[in-house]
């Protein structure tokens, strides 16, 4: 690790990862003066991953230093079901991994260790090391297979396409998602929401080319492929977080919907920088008001995974989100920051369900607390 691993060090980060980098991003702009290590087993930092937002998941606070590590941002994104197709004017950004090592090492003051596990002294380390061990009890999940690729001729889209869901719906809620990187490059993606993590990666591998043959466009190069499988909770004690100083997944933060950490990665890092506090008990505090912030809103947001995963049949669960995307663009935004307010929560669970309605009333006698306390519902 060199000579600069013999230092002793304000705060040590062991991960290098999404989260890991965008804590470093923000002490380096926050508390320049801190004294802090990032420690990262792999050769490189962030993996090989995209990583997308919202910009209402973005706190005004941090734009600042976050902004600039974005790959591209788009005006606007599409969504397409079988009975209809919607244009959303809001911006959503795009981050790759690769730019991400690149602009993160910039910045770093040369105190990056890659291909190492082994922690420099510190007054306290703060994990960022991924996904804590799930616990045994039941999930969904989200799992897809992507391919980056260079086309023979421009693919002619100006605007993400979010979900393309006029595919053929297997194994459960099923969609395409497109990131136009450049007129020729692009980032496609076959997505599932399933009852099951298992990832057959050769035939999703096949389902990403028939998806860009079927619309007459001739890969040149692959450039890389992504794969994941983000956990969905459906109670609340299956949300198994790190006790002490952690960040990212494996503090337990991820919207229950998505799986998405980012948007909750911000918001602890938004209430960290905004205080005058850069030691461990500063980021804790902050920790703890983004859990508060976030209990009741997550507790609704698992009785949607609830209604999705054992209200609705597999093949019929794109319902569900096919009638939420014809709510107004600012409850969308609410719904992908963790930021429903209590009119919005009605208005998602108003008029006939999208599912048999003796599943729906079955769902939601089954732990509902986001809807049956008042208390909570209050607390915006």
């Amino acid at each position: 690790m060199g000579d600069r691993a013999s230092e002793n060090y304000d705060l040590v980060i062991q991960g290098g990862g999404l989260a890991g980098c965008l804590t470093l991003a923000a002490i380096r702009f926050r508390w320049p003066n801190l004294r802090v290590a990032l420690v990262e087993r792999a050769a490189s930092l962030g993996g090989s991953h995209t990583w997308c937002c919202h910009h209402g998941d973005v706190p005004a606070s941090i734009r600042p230093w976050f902004l600039p590590l974005v790959t591209k941002t788009w005006d606007s994104y599409e969504v397409k079901f079988p009975k209809y197709s919607r244009v959303l004017e809001s911006a959503y950004h795009g981050l790759k991994s690769e730019d991400l090592h690149e602009k993160v090492m910039k910045i770093s003051q040369g105190n990056i260790f890659l291909n190492s596990e082994n922690l420099p002294k510190a007054s306290w380390v703060l994990q960022a090391t991924g996904w804590p061990k799930l616990s045994q009890q039941e999930y969904g999940f989200q799992k897809f297979v992507g391919l980056e690729v260079e086309l023979e001729e421009p693919h002619g889209l100006s605007r993400v396409l979010l979900k393309d869901v006029t595919c053929e719906q297997t194994d459960g809620y099923r969609f395409f998602y497109l990131l136009p990187w450049s007129e020729k490059t692009l980032l496609v993606e076959d997505t599932y929401y399933s009852n099951s993590p298992k990832l057959s990666v050769l035939e999703l591998d096949a389902g990403v080319r028939s998806y860009i043959d079927e619309r007459g466009w001739k890969i040149r190069k692959i450039l890389r492929r992504e794969t994941g499988c983000l956990p969905l909770a459906l109670y609340p004690e299956q949300e198994a977080a790190t006790s002490g100083a952690s960040v990212g997944a494996r503090s337990g933060l991820s919207q229950p919907v998505t799986g998405y950490t980012l948007p909750h990665t911000l918001q602890v890092l938004a209430h960290w920088t905004e205080s005058n506090d850069p030691s461990q008990n500063g980021f804790l505090k902050a920790l703890e008001k983004t859990r508060h912030e976030l209990a009741p809103r997550f507790s609704y947001l698992r009785l949607l995974n609830r209604m999705m995963f054992k209200a609705a049949k597999p093949a019929q669960r794109y319902k569900v989100l096919e009638r939420f995307y014809q709510l107004p663009n600012g409850l969308i935004e609410r719904f992908y920051s963790g930021r429903l307010n209590l009119w919005d929560r009605i208005r998602i669970l108003s008029g006939k369900p999208p599912v048999p309605v003796m599943k729906a009333l079955t769902v939601l006698k089954d732990q509902t607390p986001g809807l049956e306390s008042q208390e909570h519902l209050g607390k915006e």
